[in-house]
């Protein structure tokens, strides 16, 4: 196939991958149908099937390229930043400033943590578990530089410690509906919230929680209105 073929293919499937972002944003995973994935993307339903195998590889090949571009914003963050708890905060602050900068994106990825791929060997999955797991290792890498360096405990082993609190520390900043409800009807907002959930994962981990040197959400939210006002 020439190179302006391959070029066309790599396009249209960005499109269907953009409009499948979209809609899911919209209407979530469930409620979207391939109908309106190929009614957006000027193509074919039959197109779309040319690239992904059903709605669950489409799905996984979204949140793969999310995932990536998560990834790229906690790589950008860590740059030039030394020791393990410094990293460990850094990247946290990434997930945190990347996550309120894109709702949309953040809403897709709900959608995704209900999901159970049928096909773990489709190649779409692979690279969204492929991202996922670049990410985990990240963090788990910031782990096993704070137990050497003797800031967190050493009976943590560093890899389900990443996996556990990347999940704890998800839902805490994005809450199911039903949570919100609860959250609402007693006064609890959602600052408050990811700042109890910062607290209690570094005393949980670290080795001495009177130097907490952590996550500041009131701090991140300042820097993101003076993004936006400039």
């Amino acid at each position: 196939m020439s190179e302006r073929m391959e070029r066309k293919k790599r396009q249209k499937r960005n499109t269907i991958i953009d409009k499948a972002e979209r809609i899911m944003a919209k209407k979530g995973y469930w409620d979207m149908t391939m109908d309106d994935v190929a009614a957006d993307a000027d193509v074919a339903k039959g197109t779309i099937y040319l690239y992904f195998n059903s709605k669950e590889s489409l799905c996984a090949a979204v949140v793969a390229r999310i995932i990536a571009d998560m990834n790229l914003a906690i790589k950008e963050n860590l740059e030039g930043v030394e020791g393990g708890t410094a990293r460990i905060v850094a990247t946290a602050t990434a997930v945190t400033e990347w996550n309120m900068s894109h709702p949309d994106k953040g809403s897709v990825l709900e959608n995704a943590i209900m999901l159970k791929f049928k096909d773990v060997s489709d190649p779409n999955v692979r690279e969204y578990v492929s991202q996922m797991s670049e990410q985990l290792q990240i963090m788990s890498d910031g782990y096993r530089m704070a137990i050497a360096e003797g800031s967190v405990r050493p009976d943590l082993d560093p890899l389900p410690t990443a996996i556990f609190l990347r999940m704890a520390y998800w839902v805490a900043m994005n809450p199911f509906r039903s949570h919100e409800l609860i959250m609402q009807e007693n006064g609890v907002d959602r600052e408050a919230l990811l700042n109890t959930a910062i607290d209690l994962i570094y005393h949980a981990t670290h080795t001495d929680a009177k130097k907490h040197s952590s996550i500041k959400i009131k701090d991140i939210n300042t820097r993101q209105r003076k993004a936006k006002a400039s």
